[in-house]
């Protein structure tokens, strides 16, 4: 140490203490299963309190504003709050690397067309003078929309808003968002290197055309959560991921994907069958070492008394046969014996789920205490190495124990039974539980 500096190294270990952590994720804002307003502004009140620091000396400035900077939330509504934020843009915004724009009043207000215009259009002129200015150098590399009234509403967006955002961002995430989620993708899409969508409905047809890149050139992760998208929007978003290469055997330029990772949870329109062909374009499935996917369970009531029952357990078998560089493979739905056979050589982590048996009471739904809970129940968790034939080595299995929502854990007995079943499986193991009414892990 030299005069009165303080070594950055310790100077970090200080402000480590004050540093705020934003107080949810994008998928937890998805969910909205809390308010985020009055959590956002205790997070404020203390990146303000952090701010104060900087006039203790020069290190601690450059520290503190690298830290203030480097992750900025920007609300778009209420207008209030805009008004009192949206000035964080003024300063060192090319040391933005990362961007969270979200709606913060749902469940507190609600905002008048009005209202909603004005603080949209407060936003879009701050990014635009601090972030939107071609002479301005950006570090922009991961865009977060949460809500869906956001700024990029409008087909111009990114060239009137932020216009050197296409070759910067190269993660996007997007929550709760609507068919404008496509006049985001269109023109950042084609340097996106990962992608998640979380509560999206996209039913549009000709009436409401989804607008995509041409080609998803280096998407490397794509994450969908609570989306009920239609098989036009499913082929056209899959469609359009990879670029275009040369294949000698076929003699032509074809689109070949470049996806390693893909998860669908949540609540989805997919079925394994409809997963399965997914798989094949482009070559996705081939290319893929991480692969989660849950699923409702195969059996469900149309109508009082009426119970349709789909085949999935040989659907999930066809996507085990699909993607054969899996190392990383989850799989929340029904599975048949022949599953474990078509798994890929290189897969070192796997996760499949059991269903307990329902023991509601209600007596309007009694097709829940005879549902066919598919092959995979606790006293066959031990074919996950005796099935194999050596094809592959865990190094990790992962027994998910689904639940319905409103139910309570399993009984004892059931638990008993997987744990059972484990101790013949000589590799590391978890159990977790899985409530089909969030998707969510417990």
């Amino acid at each position: 140490m030299t005069g009165n500096r303080f070594p950055v190294e310790l100077s970090l270990e200080i402000l480590k203490d004050f540093v705020p952590v934003v107080p949810w994720t994008p998928e937890e804002y998805s969910r909205r299963e809390f308010l985020v307003l009055p959590l956002f502004e205790t997070y404020y009140r203390q990146l303000q309190q952090l701010a104060s620091l900087r006039g203790v000396c020069q290190d601690w400035n450059e520290i503190i504003c690298d830290i203030i900077y480097t992750h900025v939330v920007l609300p778009c509504h209420p207008l209030y709050i805009v008004r009192k934020t949206v000035g964080i843009l003024r300063h060192h915004a090319d040391r933005i690397q990362s961007l969270t724009i979200c709606d913060l009043s749902w469940g507190y207000y609600t905002l008048s067309k009005e209202g909603r215009k004005e603080s949209k259009a407060l936003v879009d002129r701050h990014l635009k003078k601090y972030l939107g200015n071609a002479k301005t150098p950006i570090q922009l590399e991961r865009l977060v929309l949460e809500g869906a009234d956001s700024v990029y509403m409008k087909r111009a967006w990114r060239r009137k808003t932020i216009l050197n955002a296409p070759t910067t961002v190269k993660h996007l995430i997007f929550s709760n968002v609507t068919i404008a989620v496509s006049l985001a993708l269109v023109h950042l899409g084609k340097y996106l290197e990962t992608l998640a969508i979380r509560g999206w409905t996209y039913w549009g047809g000709e009436r409401y055309p989804l607008r995509l890149p041409k080609q998803f050139q280096r998407l490397q992760q794509l994450v969908l959560q609570d989306c009920f998208i239609d098989e036009y929007a499913t082929s056209k978003l899959f469609g359009r991921i990879g670029t275009l290469t040369y294949c000698p055997k076929r003699k032509k330029r074809i689109q070949q994907s470049q996806l390693r990772d893909l998860r669908i949870q949540g609540f989805t329109t997919f079925d394994p069958h409809r997963m399965a062909t997914t798989l094949c374009i482009n070559g996705i499935g081939k290319g893929l070492t991480t692969l989660h996917i849950y699923f409702n369970h195969g059996r469900i009531a149309s109508l009082p008394g009426v119970v349709v029952t789909v085949s999935h357990s040989a659907g999930a078998t066809a996507i085990a046969k699909e993607c054969q560089s899996l190392i990383d493979f989850r799989y929340a739905g029904t599975i048949e014996r022949t599953f474990f056979r078509h798994l890929s050589k290189s897969l070192k982590v796997l996760a499949l789920a059991v269903w307990a048996p329902s023991i509601c009471s209600d007596e309007s739904t009694p097709w829940w205490q005879t549902m066919d809970l598919g092959y995979f129940t606790p006293e066959n968790i031990g074919d996950v190495i005796s099935l194999s034939d050596n094809r592959y080595h865990l190094e990790r299995l992962i027994i998910l124990i689904q639940c319905w929502p409103g139910e309570p854990d399993p009984p004892a007995s059931f638990i008993d039974a997987v744990n059972e079943g484990l101790e013949a499986v000589d590799i590391p193991f978890e159990v977790k539980h899985l409530r089909k009414g969030k998707m969510s892990m417990v």
